[in-house]
């Protein structure tokens, strides 16, 4: 055979010699060799009754025979000059081809519901035999296996066969490849923490392929849909220690943005992206509501205005990753970095065996994305008690509640005249006096009350004549 394997297409006849001379023809595996026994010293062998050159042993010796070896072979022994030269009969060497494969199947992962293709090609070959684990897949005689809606039993070494002819091998094998059958949907985890460089896994009957944490590939954070492009991604789930809010309480504006504290990212780390791709991001129901808890208590706080939402809203980052410096853009209800906010014909919503998710379509670039609530309303402020004698002391505080600890005080008050400030806690004890100078109709007076516990306050403001008490709340 080519690769190295000899036989004959017919028996090889001894030469017939003097009876001095015996020669015998010894074919092994990897040579054909042709000996020939006799007191005579000179020989020469000839192919097609032609002389080969080198070949004067008693020993015919071919090595990696091929079709160009193939013909009809005899030696010529010469044994002394009184004798004549004797001349063996001619015998036949055929080579015969075994088969080889031009190609080879490729291990592969593959999600549980997800199609297994393995493909080998043999020239002049019809007729392949597929096995697994060493035993035959009835029904796979093609060159290519295909079996749809892989389920674990799947899983195994596969290797594909093709017969030889005589005097070959029975069979040509490729080498062993490992088809590996995950149930990716049941790996899903919603990690506590960031994951970055996330690394492909499988891909299911979808299309989508799954990626999991590098440092346990067992758990499957994120999943992306290829669409046919030829690109390598770079995927990370950004987790944010907690729900990010933003609120702007002033005399002009009320109004605020919660965000949640799961995203996505997706780069593109090389090739391109030609048809649309889809992201699959896997978030946390429970954030979700915690968010929407925090809005309502918002909302029954300041039970006086009427604050408005959009609700949920889910957005992408526009040709950039998100990242946490672009929270410092969030003013109030402005969300004022480069987004978009997905419509219904953008995204999808479903869960995998619980695990919620959000498909993203239409994806082109660079982006990431995970959602906010924004709201807004009339602004509160808490008015004063009022001394109906004589003139009239007004108050306000702003922002209350206070988020930091820092407010202002606006003072109304006709009469020009210092105002007394002291600032209650909720056991009575005074923990904060000074006197204000009041000689405008309006002043305002900022304050830093940053080292004040969390609770309520009680200011009260008076004159000679007049007092007043407000309620602050801090809430850092």
């Amino acid at each position: 055979s080519a690769a190295g394997a000899a036989g004959s297409g017919s028996a090889a006849k001894a030469p017939l010699v003097d009876e001095k001379s015996n020669i015998q023809s010894s074919p092994s595996s990897s040579a054909i060799t042709t000996t020939t026994t006799t007191k005579t010293k000179l020989y020469q062998w000839y192919r097609n009754n032609t002389l080969i050159q080198s070949q004067v042993d008693s020993q015919l010796r071919l090595f990696n025979v091929t079709k160009i070896d193939e013909g009809f072979y005899k030696v010529n022994i010469m044994s002394d000059p009184i004798c004549p030269d004797t001349t063996s009969l001619s015998f036949q060497i055929k080579a015969t081809q075994r088969n080889e494969f031009t190609k080879i199947p490729l291990g592969v992962n593959i999600c549980s519901g997800g199609v297994i293709r393995l493909e080998a090609e043999a020239p002049n070959t019809t007729t392949y035999s597929w096995f697994r684990d060493n035993v035959q897949i009835a029904g796979q005689t093609g060159k290519d296996l295909l079996i749809n809606n892989a389920a674990i039993a799947n899983a195994g070494t596969y290797t594909v066969r093709v017969s030889n002819a005589a005097p070959c091998p029975a069979f040509t094998e490729t080498p062993p490849v490992t088809v590996n059958v995950r149930d990716i949907k049941q790996q899903i985890q919603i990690k506590s923490y960031s994951v970055y460089n996330a690394v492909e896994q499988c891909t299911d009957q979808d299309g989508f392929t799954y990626y999991a944490d590098p440092d346990n590939q067992e758990d499957v954070i994120i999943a992306l849909k290829k669409n046919g492009n030829v690109f390598t991604p770079k995927l990370d789930v950004v987790v944010r220690p907690n729900i990010f809010h933003h609120n702007v309480n002033s005399k002009s504006e009320f109004s605020g943005t919660f965000l949640g504290k799961r995203y996505w990212n997706m780069e593109v780390l090389n090739g391109e992206i030609v048809n649309p791709v889809e992201v699959k991001h896997y978030y946390d129901l429970q954030e979700q509501l915690q968010l929407r808890t925090r809005f309502n208590e918002l909302v029954n706080q300041y039970k006086d205005i009427e604050i408005t939402t959009d609700d949920i809203q889910w957005f992408r980052t526009e040709s950039l990753p998100f990242s946490t410096s672009l929270l410092s853009k969030v003013q109030g209800n402005n969300v004022n970095f480069d987004h978009r906010v997905l419509g219904t014909d953008e995204l999808t919503l479903g869960d995998d065996n619980g695990a919620n998710y959000i498909i993203v379509n239409n994806i082109m670039e660079t982006n990431g994305g995970s959602y906010y609530l924004s709201y807004k309303g009339v602004p509160k402020f808490i008015t004063s008690i009022k001394d109906k004698n004589l003139d009239v002391l007004h108050a306000n505080i702003y922002p209350n509640p206070s988020t930091d600890g820092r407010i202002k005080l606006e003072i109304q008050k006709k009469d020009f005249e210092d105002v007394i400030m002291k600032v209650y806690n909720t056991i009575g004890q005074v923990v904060f006096e000074t006197s204000l100078m009041h000689k405008n109709i309006n002043s305002v007076h900022p304050f830093d009350f940053s080292n004040f516990n969390n609770g309520n306050y009680h200011i009260v403001l008076s004159t000679s004549e007049l007092n007043t008490s407000l309620k602050l709340q801090i809430l850092k």
